[in-house]
């Protein structure tokens, strides 16, 4: 499969190993509802956000040159 050509998000000639405050956004393909839903004012995540959550967790306690502070899983949109 042919993959279009995209131009780096990177910064050039940044040290990406280098201590600091990164932001991180992973989507889902064609942006589907996979981690759960808003459910009365309340985030109720399916069995794959269930397991993202944890993971988020463990990565934090295992890795200790990794912190996360803040993390935001389902994305909530209001109509």
């Amino acid at each position: 499969m042919d993959l279009p050509n995209r131009k780096s998000p990177r910064l050039y000639k940044y040290d990406y190993s280098s201590s600091g405050a990164y932001f991180v956004t992973i989507c889902s393909y064609e942006k589907k509802h996979l981690f759960g839903e808003i459910s009365q004012g309340t985030v109720v995540y399916s069995a794959i956000g269930d397991i993202a959550c944890k993971e988020i967790y463990v990565t934090n306690e295992l890795r200790d040159n990794i912190e996360i502070t803040k993390f935001v899983l389902c994305r909530i949109t209001y109509t």
